[in-house]
């Protein structure tokens, strides 16, 4: 999640890789303009969490696949977040039936490292967390208040078959917690979306 590859929908968007190969029917050509739409974003965070988002909201709404989505965030971390912290995303398709995503190929209902994430990502997490004199932003993350109007994802363009496969209501959980231990937990964010075909 690249430090909040979680946080993000861009994150609930890349869950499955499928090749049209291994299938054995055939899918209809399908219309560009898939829409990720009914975004809404909430804290699960206990009271004693040390990482609390005050606020979250992506944009444009709806959401645009393949395209862009620019995530803006109010956060507070208590204490310094351990260097070992990761994020887990967990999602559930909820149409027909309540199905879980799995994680397959690093997308999906995966762990991150979330300071792997900062490393490899530098231009777009340090537009959130503090940077040294050469403009770099690292790990461990200080306790302080951390503000962005404009973290921008790029959602990949996986084709068709990936948003015909993957239509429908989404409910999920941004957990962010110990290395290997989620019971040790930091910090929580809800989210629920839909992706929907084009008109």
């Amino acid at each position: 999640m690249k430090f909040l590859h979680v946080l993000s929908i861009a994150l609930a968007t890349l869950m499955i890789e499928c090749s049209a190969s291994q299938m054995h029917f055939k899918i209809p050509p399908l219309k560009s303009g898939h829409k990720i739409d009914r975004v809404e974003i909430s804290s699960c965070s206990g009271p004693d969490a040390i990482l609390q988002m005050n606020s979250a909201a992506l944009s444009p709404s709806p959401i645009e696949y393949p395209g862009s989505v620019v995530i803006a965030m109010d956060i507070n971390t208590l204490q310094d977040i351990p260097e070992h912290m990761e994020i887990s995303l967990d999602l559930t398709l909820l149409d027909p039936f309540e199905i879980p995503v799995p994680c397959l190929g690093g997308l999906g209902s995966c762990s991150y490292k979330a300071c792997d994430l900062v490393t490899t990502m530098p231009e777009v997490f340090c537009e959130l967390l503090p940077v040294d004199e050469n403009g770099v932003c690292s790990c461990p993350i200080k306790a302080g208040h951390y503000v962005s109007e404009g973290l921008v994802f790029v959602l990949p363009d996986l084709g068709d078959l990936f948003a015909l496969l993957l239509q429908g209501r989404y409910d999920g959980e941004i957990q962010f917690h110990a290395g290997g231990n989620k019971s040790e937990q930091y910090g929580c964010m809800g989210m629920s979306f839909e992706i929907i075909k084009p008109e």
